[in-house]
Formats: structure tokens, C-alpha cells, sequence
């Protein structure tokens, strides 16, 4: 009771603060909408796995409700293994990017078989005698991984259930499953058990430098270029240096790099989704129009009507477009070097707007 007013009343607190800002619940509930991805849990975890299901099939609570939960959540975890395996065998998707397919495809269908199975399951140990083998401890630290366990990888009702972002719930499931296995690490032979701990501890720490050595290449070595703002030419750093005061208009992820050494407020960038007053749909959608190659005949500043825009060079947007937006009405080419561009629009209905961008260098 007390772990479950705890995790109630956390959800609360994280309810109360997301009000303060309704844009992003509203960018959680129609663009986090994902499923953790089984194929890639499983095959992370394997190891785990397998030493973690033996002790969940022996946890037994004497009290009805914890071992009906936990027997639902066993029995739906193997019902949707299952129904996994037969939709990507029938649709060719093993080694294919089609993981986000999977979850409103087979939900619903797993969980109707794992009702049927549970019902069997009592059924035929309806005059079973249990006994509490597990500590209350134990059962609670079963049931924390079966339950949110099934709810990350699940989209009930077609999908539906999508719009709660369940993927976000697999950072809890590492501590329980890590438990799970150090108790079956325990009842192991001891020739087994060394062995299963060689094994985690050689395919723990590869799998870890593997990692960091992928995800600290070079730019445009590494994976999801998009998000990675350590790295960039020395032409983008020069054009730094010639932003002023006031919005900017630059792509993600430079946006955030503007954010981060000038201070400058963005119209979009990665933060966005939290941090907006613009749904995010939107606000991406009008800033990737902006720097995308289009007619521009009529073009009068669109969403950068007022302020700074600037073109990357370690995420370039192509010279055909550099040189639309140059051709704009009210826009001054404040610098420009290989792909990186620093320009200032002059808004025509401000009349206070001077013909000189502000001082990128302002007194204080």
C-alpha cells in the first residue's frame, strides 16, 4: 500500500505541473504515441529473461487478487510473444523497421488470449492448495514488472492506448527485472550460474562500449544525426558570432544550439515539445515549410516575418533555397560562408525597425 500511494502520488505531482502548460499535454497525447518496441527488449535482454522467467513461475501469492494479477501478466506476456512472432513471420518483418506496426496490431488479440489462459489456469488449480512462497516484497517486485512491463509494450484498442506515450514506461522496468535476476542467479548450480554471470558481464560492458564508441563518432558517422549538437564547422561557429538580440529561425538541432550559447529565444527546436505555447505539430511543421526549396515569388518573411534567420552549415538546407530566401523582400545578408548564412528581415509593418539588424555584440 505505501510503494502504491507513493507511485499514485507521484503521478499526481506530475499531473498538477503538466497543467501549467495544456500545449504540451496536448503535444503528449497526439505525438508521443508509441509502444516500447518488443523485438529490441527482448533480444537486450535476453540473459535476463531467461533467468528472470523460472523465478516469475514460482512466485505463487496465497492471497487471490496479487496471483490472479500475476498470473494475467504471465500469461500475457507469453499470449503476446506469440502473437508477435506470428504477425512478423506473416508480414516478413523480422530485421525490417516495421517494430511500430506491431503494438496495435497484436494488443488487443494478446490480451483476450491471456484472459482465456488465466481462466483455464484457475480453472484446473481451482483445488490447488497455495502456498505464500514469495515475500510480500517479492510478489510486489513481480508484479512491477509484469504490469508495467505489459502496459510499454501495449496499444489497446487499436491504438488508443498509444496517446498515454506507454514506451515512457520501460525506465521502470530495468531495477525489478535486475532483482528478478539476481534471485535466479542464487538458485542457479554454481558451474551455471558462473556462467550466466561471464555472460551478462561480457555482453553488459560490450554492449556498453560498443555503444559509446557508435554514439561518440564523428558527425554524420553517429546515428540520429538530428539530435546531436556537440559537433559542428567552424562556419557555423563564425556565424554564431553574428547573431543579435531577438527570435531566431533556424533548424533543428541549431535551433538549440542558439539557445544554448546566445540566449536567443527559437521558433522551434527540440525543446519545443515540452516548452511551446505552439503545438508542436504545427510549429514543426511551419519551420520545416520555411527552409524547404518552394515558389517563393510571394513570398513576404512567412513565420520569420521579423528578426534572424539562420542557415547551418553542419546541417545545410541546399543553395537553392539560401538563395530564395536572399532574394525575399526586407532581407539583409548579415553573413554568409560556405552553407552558413546569417540573415536579418526587416518586419514592414514595425515602424520602429531600423535598416541595421541590433548589434550582435550589445552594450549592458
Amino acid at each position: 500500500l505505501p510503494n502504491l500511494l507513493a507511485i499514485m502520488g507521484g503521478i499526481s505531482i506530475s499531473f498538477i505541473f503538466m497543467q501549467g502548460n495544456p500545449t504540451a499535454i496536448e503535444n503528449h497525447l497526439n505525438h508521443a504515441n508509441m509502444a516500447m518496441w518488443f523485438g529490441p527488449f527482448v533480444v537486450a535482454s535476453l540473459l535476463h529473461l531467461l533467468i528472470t522467467l523460472p523465478v516469475l513461475h514460482r512466485i505463487q501469492p496465497k492471497a487471490l487478487f496479487p496471483r490472479l494479477l500475476l498470473r494475467l501478466g504471465l500469461h500475457y506476456a507469453w499470449a503476446y510473444a506469440f502473437c508477435y512472432l506470428a504477425h512478423q513471420l506473416y508480414y516478413g518483418g523480422f530485421g525490417q523497421f516495421n517494430e511500430g506496426t506491431v503494438a496495435p496490431a497484436v494488443s488487443d488479440a494478446a490480451l483476450v488470449l491471456a484472459i482465456i489462459m488465466t481462466a483455464i489456469y484457475f480453472f484446473i488449480h481451482r483445488n490447488a492448495t497455495v502456498e505464500d512462497s514469495p515475500s510480500p516484497e517479492q510478489a510486489f517486485i513481480a508484479l512491477w514488472l509484469l504490469g508495467l512491463g505489459a502496459l510499454s509494450i501495449s496499444a489497446f484498442g487499436q491504438g488508443l492506448f498509444l496517446k498515454f506515450g506507454p514506451q515512457r514506461m520501460q525506465v521502470f522496468l530495468w531495477l525489478p527485472l535486475c532483482i528478478l535476476t539476481a534471485q535466479g542467479l542464487a538458485q542457479l548450480k554454481p558451474t551455471l550460474r558462473k556462467t550466466s554471470l561471464t555472460l551478462l558481464y561480457s555482453g553488459g560492458i560490450t554492449s556498453i562500449l560498443i555503444a559509446t564508441v557508435c554514439f561518440q563518432a564523428g558527425h554524420g558517422l553517429a546515428p540520429w544525426p538530428n539530435l546531436r549538437t556537440m559537433w559542428m564547422t567552424e562556419a557555423d561557429a563564425e556565424a554564431l558570432k553574428h547573431l543579435g538580440q531577438g527570435r531566431v529561425i533556424a533548424l533543428a538541432p541549431m535551433s538549440d544550439v542558439i539557445v544554448r550559447q546566445k540566449g536567443n529565444p527559437v521558433e522551434f527546436g527540440i525543446g519545443s515539445f515540452n516548452l511551446t505555447q505552439t503545438p508542436f505539430a504545427e510549429a514543426h511543421k511551419l519551420n520545416e515549410a520555411y527552409f524547404s526549396l518552394r515558389d517563393f515569388a510571394d513570398e513576404d518573411g512567412g513565420i520569420a516575418g521579423r528578426g534572424w534567420v539562420m542557415v547551418s552549415d553542419t546541417w545545410p538546407i541546399g543553395k537553392e533555397r539560401m538563395q530564395q530566401i536572399e532574394r525575399g523582400p526586407n532581407v539583409k545578408v548579415v553573413f554568409k560562408k560556405g552553407n552558413a548564412a546569417v540573415y536579418f528581415i526587416r518586419n514592414k509593418v514595425t515602424p520602429d525597425n531600423t535598416e541595421n539588424p541590433p548589434s550582435a555584440n550589445p552594450s549592458r
